[in-house]
């Protein structure tokens, strides 16, 4: 690399020439160090004169641009017209009207320190715990749907979910702890799905309120369903939640014997029809 110069009129511009054999054509950087030249290894210098003196009136344009720059007294204020420097360019700044006002606003909070008063005043999100927003969640789930499926859904939380990721702070529970905890269903519950959808919407309940960034339940790999289910574990499932077939059946010969004939029909008709 050395040193040249070429003279456009009564100036003299200095700049560095180096030579590169990957190169094809010439290439000129301006910056604030001053002006770099990139030629082909085969070109002459009297054809890099030659290109320099014919980009002579940008080369120097650029490089007052930059002197104008590093002259600044102070900090750039963000006005129309004025010069940024970006990735080695300037570009002039054009500010709308709505974007002015808002910086004015800011830049006259922050001399009388009402931006930095208000910002200490932004709430911080505390974490909760995940049978904390479980509850949060349940409040507002039970006005959604009937008794039975809320007390289907209860089960599945207080025999399943809640044992296992009650106790951890939402935001402290990982992808990889819920993949540890999902595993193990497949080869227990027929429903096992259940388990992760509720998991998951108690994930999206936090995600909404600023609790967590992300739903760890939606990252998870889900294990395929096992072919053989143990029948014992899968009724734990719905345990005092529902009577069996044969503890209904019994229930309902039982009301027939002990009540009237209205409220007999009454509850045969609610067990045996399908209607809630």
């Amino acid at each position: 690399m050395t040193i040249h110069q070429i003279e456009f009129g009564n100036t003299v511009i200095s700049y560095t020439l180096e030579f590169s054999n990957r190169r094809k054509t010439l290439a000129i950087q301006v910056s604030e160090t001053g002006v770099k030249v990139i030629a082909p290894a085969n070109v002459e210098t009297a054809e890099i004169e030659a290109v320099m003196c014919k980009k002579a009136p940008w080369i120097l344009q650029q490089l007052a641009d930059f002197e104008e720059i590093q002259s600044y007294d102070e900090k750039i204020r963000f006005l129309s017209g004025e010069k940024l420097p970006y990735l080695g360019r300037n570009y002039r700044l054009k500010i709308n009207k709505e974007a002015a006002d808002e910086l004015k606003k800011l830049q006259f909070e922050l001399a009388n320190g009402e931006l930095i008063s208000s910002l200490l005043k932004v709430p911080v999100v505390k974490s909760k715990t995940f049978v904390e927003i479980y509850t949060d969640w349940l409040v507002q789930y039970e006005t959604t749907v009937q008794a039975s499926t809320l007390g289907k859904t209860v089960g599945i939380f207080k025999n399943h979910i809640l044992p296992a990721l009650g106790k951890y702070l939402i935001d402290q529970i990982t992808v990889e702890m819920c993949q540890q905890f999902i595993n193990k269903y497949p080869k227990k519950l027929k429903k096992f799905k259940d388990v992760i959808n509720y998991t998951s919407l108690i994930f999206e309940f936090a995600l909404k309120r600023d609790y967590i960034q992300k739903n760890p339940m939606k990252l998870i790999d889900r294990p395929k369903p096992a072919k053989k289910i143990n029948g014992e574990v899968e009724t734990e499932l719905f345990e005092e939640n529902f009577y069996t077939v044969s503890e209904l059946n019994e229930f309902i010969e039982a009301a027939k014997s002990s009540t009237s004939t209205m409220i007999y029909t009454f509850l045969h008709t609610l067990a045996y029809s399908g209607i809630r």
